[in-house]
């Protein structure tokens, strides 16, 4: 009996090996698949996505900040920065580090936990004389720093990297724990400057070498778009699920849930793919990060935050169908398309090196219509906003194709 347990324990663990091999094979095939190069990438982890599933429910609490008073905008974009710049030191120290040491894992999820405490705190910020935000998040900064030391303790170049990052990373790091600390009306100005900081930090750094996995790091940031798609989908679920037999509710929850499906469908079916492509082609180390972080950690931002406004809107518009935008809300609203297919234009031409002249001719027209629907209620923007979405998105794929015969 004894032989046999043994004999069966030792199957089951070649056959969980086997296993593993077998993902890493689709893996590699699914990197040159997209890449087009032989070159072996790794694929986002599960603990990186439970990563993300935070940081994005960080910044649902921060729009809805922006949504209900729209006059105070700048508190909510000095968190989404911090919170940004957070979420992409950790996409990128796990770039470089594997996440297969338990020890790793269990930093990974310290640093998610306090993060998600962090982002609990988000309402009262600027509200309390002394905030917990600040202080959860330079905890999970430091987690963050930790994950890129350990990262780095057999690279040289890397740890070369780090020393230049962490001369102004310590300091920006410093003045954001000041800032939890000082009166509500000074913590402002004391975070712009720690995010000013970071900023010189991630420009002068770019003519040194950080060895960059192409698949990797656009899956964690595909991921994060995808959650925060997935998010939406959530909120507006929540919101309507009570009220779900009225007419008007199920046409106008179709309406929204074309429109997400159409940025899900630029983003996946044309941007990501396109950056992927380019990124892994670029063989020079520091070339290819300087490549990513404007790409990514840069052109990334307005995208995410508009989808995430947007959530926002479509479940205030659900609830209230019939009445009329405040004129800060609809500007508001307004913002977030331009940015979301003015960033969509940049993504692409940053990929592919051509001007999206069909999807930027159809960006251009809608937005300048939607500027003369002012006072137009709620429903009415939904029937428009699906209009353009689902007509911009059939002209990035005429703009793709013409990419590809060319």
């Amino acid at each position: 009996h004894a032989s046999a347990s043994t004999n069966s324990a030792t199957s089951t663990d070649d056959n969980y090996h086997q296993f593993q091999y077998y993902i890493k094979q689709q893996n590699q095939c699914y990197s040159m698949q997209v890449t087009g190069l032989a070159e072996k990438y790794k694929s986002a982890t599960y603990i990186e996505f439970f990563f993300d599933l935070v940081f994005v429910y960080g910044l649902t609490r921060i729009s809805s900040l922006l949504y209900d008073d729209p006059t105070q905008w700048y508190k909510p974009l000095v968190l989404v920065l911090m919170v940004w710049w957070g979420w992409s030191q950790y996409a990128w120290a796990t770039n470089a580090l594997a996440l297969d040491d338990k020890a790793d894992k269990l930093l990974m999820l310290v640093g998610t936990g306090v993060t998600f405490f962090a982002a609990l705190t988000i309402p009262q910020t600027f509200t309390s004389q002394i905030t917990w935000f600040g202080a959860l998040y330079t905890i999970s900064r430091v987690i963050a720093s930790l994950m890129h030391i350990i990262a780095s303790k057999h690279d040289s170049v890397q740890k070369k990297t780090l020393t230049k990052i962490y001369l102004f990373l310590i300091p920006s790091t410093i003045f954001i724990l000041i800032g939890s600390f000082a009166s509500p009306s000074y913590r402002i100005y004391i975070w712009s400057f720690a995010l000013l900081l970071d900023l010189v930090a991630s420009i002068t750094t770019k003519k040194y070498a950080w060895e960059v996995d192409p698949v990797h790091i656009g899956e964690r940031y595909g991921l994060v778009i995808i959650i925060a798609l997935g998010e939406a989908l959530v909120t507006i679920g929540i919101q309507v699920e009570t009220i779900l037999g009225k007419t008007q509710v199920i046409v106008d929850t179709l309406l929204c849930f074309i429109i997400l499906a159409s940025i899900w469908w630029v983003y996946f079916e044309t941007i990501q793919p396109s950056l992927e492509k380019k990124v892994a082609q670029i063989k020079n180390h520091a070339e290819r990060s300087t490549a990513v972080r404007n790409l990514y950690v840069y052109q990334h931002l307005p995208y995410i935050v508009s989808v995430v406004i947007l959530a926002m809107t479509f479940r205030n518009i659900i609830l209230f169908p019939n009445s009329e935008l405040t004129n800060l809300n609809f500007y508001l609203i307004f913002t977030a398309i331009v940015v979301l297919m003015m960033n969509t234009t940049s993504l692409f031409f940053s990929a592919t090196g051509k001007v999206p002249y069909f999807y930027f001719s159809a960006a251009v027209l809608s937005c300048t219509i939607l500027n003369f629907i002012l006072n137009s209620s709620g429903t009415f923007l939904i029937y428009y906003l699906t209009i353009i979405s689902v007509l911009s998105t059939i002209a990035l794929e005429f703009d793709r194709r013409a990419h590809v015969v060319n």
